[in-house]
Parts: structure tokens; sequence; C-alpha cells
């Protein structure tokens, strides 16, 4: 049992190294502009929701989109993001495509990317991840 769990830790270390010249996994974010920011009033911490995409034991990945509110209720989303928080180590997440559209008071979204199994910071297998779904909108008056 005790060469067993050497064993893991040991592969585990080695397939966590990474050069010195890569962030860790909670400085990812990747941003994908929906439509000009200059058009729309966007108040920070008012105009955006974050939705936990994903969870895990190593890592986390949320969505936070950014968006608009006009005084007649529509809602425009500006802009959408991903951010993961965790150790990178044996999985990367690279986000390849985010939608956000208005769905009634809702905003329905889609983001599609790859998760990156690595060992020895080589991938030995990548994984397509699909997230879709509808989230609340706070409709306050600012």
């Amino acid at each position: 049992m005790g060469l067993f769990a050497f064993i893991v830790f040991v592969v585990v270390l080695l397939s966590s190294w990474m050069p010195a010249t890569v962030e860790p996994a909670y400085f990812h974010r990747k941003r994908f502009d929906l439509v000009s920011e200059e058009k729309f009033k966007y108040t920070p911490g008012k105009s955006d929701v974050e939705i936990m995409l994903d969870s895990s034991i190593i890592f986390d990945i949320q969505l936070r989109i950014l968006y608009h509110l006009s005084d007649s209720g529509i809602i425009t989303p500006i802009a959408a993001e991903t951010l993961v928080n965790g150790c990178e180590g044996p999985k990367v997440w690279t986000p390849r495509v985010i939608y956000a559209k208005q769905s009634g008071n809702k905003i329905r979204y889609y983001v599609e990317g790859d998760i990156d199994w690595r060992f020895l910071n080589n991938t030995i297998y990548t994984e397509i991840k699909r997230y879709k779904g509808l989230v609340n909108v706070n409709k306050r008056s600012y």
C-alpha cells in the first residue's frame, strides 16, 4: 500500500510540474466581447451575473456575463468570460466559444471548450465540454 501511495504521489507531482513561464490556473481568464461595450452602460457588481459551470476537486470553471439593462427592461449581454479557480496541473481548461442572448427576463448562454488532461506536460486526452442554460437577471434600477 505504501509503494502504491508513493507512486501516485510521484505521478501527480510530475504531472503537475509546469515551466515557470506558465501562470497558475487561477489567473486564466478568457473574455469574449458580444457587442461593442462603448454603446452600453455597464455598472460593475450590478450588471453582471456569475454561473458555476463545473466544479471538481481539482478546479472550478465559472462563467461571468456582463450585461446592460435598458430603462424599458431590455437585457443586452455585452461580454462573457470564463474563469478557472484551483490547481491546473493535470487538467487545463481552454474555452472556444461563448454565446449569450436575452430570453425574456433571463439570459440564455452556451459555452464550449476543451479540458486537456496532461501528464509530464504533454496532453494525453482532450475532453470536449459543453454547458448551456438560462440564468435570471435581477432587474434593478441604477
